[in-house]
């Protein structure tokens, strides 16, 4: 009894580590990171985190770079470069979508010669069937 319970309880971290990994992994591929290390560097310099929802985190060290610091000055360039691309998919899927909008609400909107010209069918049907 004592081997089933070791096991079960075995099965179990398993699955919480499992379930863990797998909302890790999840909001590995909510986030893009932009990173600028120096080779042979272990450690990022610099490290910009841009999530799914539009949030940005960058983590920079507790000196301010030099102004002419190469590394500083690529990472600005990339997370620039980022956030551009990120504004145009944003007002490309704003521009889809009222396009997609558009093509379902015109079809279901009547303007006033469309009211006449229905009126005018129902009247000429009703005289037909009356002649």
């Amino acid at each position: 009894m004592k081997e089933l319970s070791s096991s079960a309880q075995q099965v179990t971290n398993l699955i919480k580590a499992s379930n863990r990994d797998l909302k890790e992994a999840a909001e590995d591929m909510q986030t893009i990171k932009i990173g600028i290390k120096a080779h042979g560097e272990d450690k990022f310099r610099y490290v910009a985190y841009i999530k799914l929802n539009g949030d940005w985190i960058e983590e920079l060290p507790s000196t301010p770079p030099g102004e002419n610091d190469i590394y500083w000055l690529r990472f600005k360039e990339m997370v620039n470069k980022i956030r551009e691309e990120r504004k145009e998919i944003t007002n490309k899927a704003i521009e889809v979508a009222g396009s997609s909008i558009s093509k379902v609400i015109n079809p279901l909107t009547v303007s006033p010669i469309d009211v006449s010209q229905l009126i005018q069918s129902i009247n000429d049907i009703s005289r037909r069937s009356d002649g």
